[in-house]
């Protein structure tokens, strides 16, 4: 599908999505003779919309409880990240994760022997964390030297609805001409959930978002701030609107995750569907199956169930070859992140265009292969995917075969994945942590080396997640991918 085409099913969607809200909000309150506001209730808006559009896919289900506007998981979630949240990632874990990544970003760019400007894209950047660890290496002249052999402030810019960070490096020349404002920064595409943006600005500019700036954000979907070093930071809503003048170097951490997966089944009628529905309807043909794995009950009254025939997201996938052809195990599990291939397709082209680029992307998944990883997590606890929708963060694991067919179909190259430790070590993170505690108390010593440990060990996240890079089709591997 087109951009423009996506973004018009995406505004249709959200306008049934409330209009089914309202339906739905209404029944499950009717009986309520009182003047309180009723709490607004994801399952009943889910339960009104099965029974007016019927049962939904995996990943229509996923995309309700993450972004539903009104109480999506990542829209009313209070706090996602750190210890009060459901889940801790590396930025968060350690600031060295942060500073390898930038220096990647930095190494990877001076190897190409380009005079155009850095720009690195960070796509869903939670906190902010990642782009503040990767604003530090840009202070630090020994870490991040220009090609020309003198360090410039990068500008910054932001974005703010589902995608990425850019870094910009200026040259010294481009600031004499006063710049552009938006083609030399550094940008963050984000996930829709206000509280992010607002801590994010917090974290990167020292300061509130302003009221006035606030309205211009909603006018044009651009939010603008400054760091303390003087940088620019602006928030930009969608992954086109990031310019790509410059060398862009895009950092994909624990984002593609996030995105929503259809499951497939292999059945005695062929490949179909998994979908997510009511146990008081009936389907022709339907063919109920086990909830999936996860911790607790299924307390929602929601179920799974497999739909009749084949349907338009099973040919899709099959034209994207990631359902396997041949002769296959009944009950086979195939899941396919189909919206990962626009993401990429926007990534392919940012790597190729212009001066050229490069993209790393980390998570957890594993290097093809077939079955269910979809879960559910809160309270950092691992819970029944269908129980208590919108209170908990869906996930599913990512498959990088997938990701690198979609990267190469589209004219780049893939490297890897790698074990994100083999990743973090082959660019000094032993050498980086000795630095740090040199400086430390024997207290901050110790947690800077346990959680450091913790981002390469294999009983933690050292395996568990992965590395990719992206490179343009005729260049070679970047620094940690040189075999993979």
């Amino acid at each position: 599908l087109s951009h423009t085409h996506t973004h018009t099913m995406a505004r249709g969607m959200l306008l049934w999505s409330r209009v089914l809200w309202l339906a739905g909000h209404g029944r499950a309150h009717r009986r309520q003779f009182t003047n309180k506001p009723p709490t607004p209730s994801l399952l009943a808006h889910l339960e009104a919309r099965i029974k007016v559009l019927g049962p939904l896919s995996v990943a229509d289900y996923m995309r309700e409880v993450l972004t539903n506007p009104v109480a999506g998981y990542y829209v009313s979630k209070p706090a996602i990240f750190g210890g009060k949240g459901d889940f801790i990632t590396a930025p968060e874990l350690s600031q060295t994760f942060g500073e390898l990544v930038g220096a990647w970003a930095v190494h990877t760019y001076t190897a190409q022997h380009t005079s155009a400007p850095l720009a690195i894209v960070e796509l869903g950047p939670g906190k902010g964390s990642l782009a503040s660890d990767m604003l530090r290496v840009g202070h630090t002249q020994s870490l991040c030297l220009s090609f020309e052999g003198g360090f410039t402030k990068p500008a910054v810019t932001g974005s703010s609805t589902g995608l990425p960070i850019k870094v910009r490096n200026r040259k010294r020349r481009w600031l004499r001409r006063g710049g552009d404002g938006g083609g030399n920064a550094f940008s963050t595409m984000l996930r829709p959930h206000q509280p992010n943006r607002d801590e994010q600005e917090l974290l990167l500019s020292g300061t509130p978002a302003a009221p006035e700036q606030r309205q211009v954000e909603q006018e044009d979907g651009i939010r603008r701030s400054v760091t303390p070093q003087g940088y620019p930071v602006t928030w930009y809503r969608h992954l086109d609107q990031v310019p790509s003048d410059g060398f862009t170097c895009v950092v994909a951490n624990e984002f593609f995750d996030a995105l929503p997966v259809h499951q497939f089944e292999c059945t005695d009628r062929g490949w179909v569907e998994r979908l997510v529905t009511l146990p008081m309807d009936s389907y022709d043909d339907a063919e109920g199956v086990e909830a999936g794995e996860g911790g607790g009950g299924n307390d929602s009254g929601l179920a799974f169930a497999l739909s009749a025939e084949p349907t338009a997201h099973v040919e899709a996938a099959e034209q994207l070859g990631v359902i396997p052809r041949g002769d296959t195990l009944i009950g086979t599990v195939v899941e396919a992140c189909l919206d990962a291939w626009p993401v990429c397709k926007h990534v392919a082209n940012l790597v190729s265009a212009g001066p050229g680029g490069c993209a790393l992307v980390i998570d957890y998944g594993e290097d093809g292969g077939t079955q269910d990883t979809l879960r559910a997590f809160r309270d950092h606890q691992q819970v029944h995917v269908l129980s208590q929708p919108g209170l908990s963060d869906v996930t599913a694991d990512v498959n990088f075969a997938h990701l690198r067919t979609a990267f190469e179909i589209n004219g780049v190259a893939a490297f890897g994945p790698v074990s994100q430790a083999r990743f973090l070590l082959s660019l000094g993170l032993d050498t980086r942590v000795k630095a740090l505690c040199a400086s430390a108390t024997p207290e901050q010593a110790k947690a800077i080396k346990q959680n450091a440990f913790r981002l390469i060990s294999s009983k933690h996240l050292g395996e568990r997640f992965k590395a990719m890079a992206v490179m343009p089709a005729a260049a070679g591997p970047p620094a940690a991918f040189a075999s993979a």
